[in-house]
């Protein structure tokens, strides 16, 4: 993407330090995105501001109440994450992969977020920027989890197991298998 395509994310990431020189007009773009969402959160973690696609994607769950707290858009799992990043003062911004809730509540999604420490009227405040991952990014977080459950159960099976290939090459063995291909084949 160029540097000033409007659909591009890390634009608006390059840009944050327009904001740092009081320059928050910049942001005007994503506040009218219906892809990705805006935020801005004191150092407590209360929204004061969100854009147009936070806002609809949320709409059920945003009350007239002004004390929104993020972490309530977020599944329990991943809020000692966002406390980090507002208890932390990082020079970069930090990139995350949070679940958020779906309208049902009792579901999340993974979105992919980058957020920034920046000064705004002499305060501190953290600024991001996310977007919602596909349902395959949610199934492929879920293979790998069950993948790696699958490796632990075979390290610790006492008989020998090993897992061929279509070519007879080893994919994955346990540690019986190991040691027994070491004491008899080398």
């Amino acid at each position: 993407f160029p540097s000033h395509d409007r659909f591009n994310p890390f634009y608006y990431l390059d840009i944050t330090t327009k904001l740092a020189m009081n320059q928050s007009e910049a942001f005007h773009p994503v506040n009218d995105s219906e892809l990705f969402f805006q935020i801005w959160l004191n150092q407590d973690g209360l929204l004061f501001h969100k854009n147009l696609a936070f806002q609809n994607r949320f709409s059920t769950q945003i009350r007239e109440d002004k004390n929104l707290l993020f972490a309530n858009f977020i599944h329990p799992g991943d809020q000692l994450t966002i406390i980090s990043i507002l208890k932390q003062h990082h020079e970069n911004s930090i990139r995350v992969q949070l679940r958020l809730k779906t309208k049902s509540e009792d579901t999340f999604n993974w979105s992919s977020w980058e957020f920034k420490h920046v000064q705004s009227d002499g305060q501190n405040v953290v600024w991001g920027l996310g977007l919602e991952l596909p349902e395959s990014f949610r199934e492929m977080k879920f293979i790998n989890l069950f993948t790696r459950r699958v490796d632990r159960i075979i390290q610790q099976l006492d008989d020998a197991f090993f897992v061929l290939d279509k070519h007879g090459i080893i994919l994955t063995c346990n540690q019986p298998f190991t040691s027994f291909y070491n004491k008899h084949v080398s």
